[in-house]
């Protein structure tokens, strides 16, 4: 009969709560350990990685879709307000498309600033 303690690997799990669980590798040429979970210390891999890169460029598309989409709209009720058809639609979504591009290059080029060196020319 055992006694009330528990004496297995469990037994301090309250206590190890706040520990990450560790696991080593399984071949013996490449016995490293590995943390399971992202500590705020490593890096982000892959796709958390690859969105974050991503994020200025798709928000800056999305802006491009609706400043053409709201220049169409805007223009096309001038247009039925003013009896201008078509003309005010085409400018709506000039205007629209120069300003998204606008906004396009201005985050490409700002992230382009913010890595210097990765062409090449350090």
């Amino acid at each position: 009969m055992q006694s009330g303690r528990n004496t297995g690997p469990d037994d301090d799990s309250a206590a190890n709560s706040n520990q990450s669980p560790v696991s080593i590798a399984p071949d013996e040429e490449s016995a490293s350990i590995h943390r399971s979970g992202a500590g705020p210390s490593q890096s982000p891999t892959g796709f958390v990685r690859l969105a974050r890169e991503a994020a200025p460029y798709i928000r800056a598309s999305s802006t491009l879709t609706a400043l053409v989409v709201g220049g169409a709209l805007g223009g096309r009720w001038l247009d039925g307000r003013l009896e201008t058809q078509p003309w005010l639609t085409l400018v709506g979504v000039f205007l629209g498309a120069g300003l998204g591009l606008y906004e396009l290059a201005r985050v490409a080029l700002r992230k382009q600033q913010d890595r210097p060196g990765e062409d090449g020319n350090e």
